[in-house]
């Protein structure tokens, strides 16, 4: 059992003020919605117990804390540096933690997140210079999101010219480009709110988890960031010799030979 002492100095003043007075209100809540459909011998990650009270209370009713069985990531496409960071943290933990990883397309994460709609899915990433990253997608009948046009990076207009038939747009690009998605398409287009294009940690790791029971190979060596398009410096030589690459996909040293 971990006492406040291996916390950090705030877990003692939680402890002292807070912890006694917490867990009284959150025992019914969990009792209600969380031990009642938990299988047998259920795994839980603890995530700030603090000092270990909300621990032991989830070891009383039989569930084992702080126990983690995959590593889940998004890998793009979004900002150069920060797919390098979290990438690269997520491969340290699962490395050193001695787990699989799995990585899941940023895109195909905002997706999902419009699950329940039968149009066609249009997630969109905003990217600076009026370019948006998107592609499209569909729920199958079982659910399962499938990709039926490419990850891309293009002008909206050039994308949404393309479009024909009824769509559902989400994303920051889709927030920024309201007005020609709706030039465009009209009553076609069903534009969600803002808030539904976040990409969320518990869709990447429902999608991780989804390919993980379907025995998708472990990532943690061959996962490469997603960037869709080259850095501008590149661009800008690759338009001077008349060539841009449609998709860019970061090889590892691995990778490579």
């Amino acid at each position: 059992m971990n006492r406040y002492s291996d916390y950090d100095s705030f877990a003692r003043i939680y402890n002292k003020h807070w912890g006694s007075n917490f867990i009284p209100l959150v025992l019914p809540i969990l009792e209600k919605y969380l031990f009642t459909r938990l299988p047998a011998n259920a795994r839980i990650l603890d995530l700030c117990c603090g000092t270990g009270q909300l621990d032991r209370l989830l070891t009383d009713h039989g569930c084992s804390a702080n126990s983690v069985d995959l590593i889940a990531v998004s890998s793009g496409p979004g900002s150069f540096t920060g797919l390098r960071v979290g990438i690269s943290t997520a491969q340290g933990i699962a490395l050193a933690e001695g787990k699989d990883l799995m990585g899941v397309p940023t895109l195909e994460v905002i997706a999902y997140q419009a699950c329940g709609h039968r149009e066609q899915v249009c997630p969109m990433i905003d990217v600076r210079g009026r370019e948006i990253y998107t592609a499209h997608y569909r729920f199958a009948g079982s659910g399962e999101l499938q990709r039926v046009r490419d990850e891309t990076v293009c002008e909206p207009e050039r994308w949404l010219a393309g479009i024909h038939e009824n769509t559902v747009f989400l994303g920051s690009g889709a927030c920024r480009y309201q007005k020609q998605i709706t030039a465009f398409l009209g009553d076609a287009a069903l534009i969600l709110p803002p808030y539904a294009g976040i990409p969320k940690a518990s869709t990447v790791a429902h999608l991780a988890r989804q390919r993980y029971l379907q025995n998708a190979r472990n990532d943690l060596y061959s996962i490469a960031p997603v960037y869709v398009r080259p850095p501008d410096a590149e661009r800008c030589a690759d338009k001077k010799a008349g060539f841009q690459p449609a998709v860019i996909h970061e090889c590892t040293e691995k990778q490579k030979q």
